[in-house]
C-alpha cells in the first residue's frame, strides 16, 4: 500500500458518454478534433456511409467541440448522448 502513496496524483475528470457520426473524408479531421478536447475513445463503428464515434468527454468541452465539428463539416455533425 505505501507504494501508491509515493505515486503521481492525477484528478479524476467527469466525463459524459457522448457520439456523433461523420464521413469517410471527415474521418481523420474529427478524430483530431476529439484527441484534442482530450475525448477518451470507447468505440469506432465503420458504416456503409460512413464512421459512428463513440466517446467520453468532460462536460465543459462539449460546447467547444460541437461548435468545431459543425464548422468543420457545415453543420452536418451534432454530438449526442447514445
Amino acid at each position: 500500500m505505501k507504494c501508491l502513496q509515493g505515486g503521481q496524483r492525477q484528478p479524476l475528470i467527469e466525463r459524459v458518454g457522448l457520439c456523433c457520426r461523420c464521413g469517410f473524408a471527415e474521418h481523420a479531421l474529427v478524430r483530431q478534433r476529439l484527441l484534442d478536447a482530450e475525448a477518451l475513445f470507447e468505440q469506432e463503428e465503420f458504416l456503409s456511409d460512413g464512421v459512428e464515434l463513440h466517446f467520453r468527454l468532460a462536460p465543459d468541452r462539449r460546447e467547444t467541440l460541437q461548435r468545431q465539428l459543425a464548422d468543420l463539416s457545415r453543420g452536418r455533425i451534432s454530438l449526442r448522448e447514445p
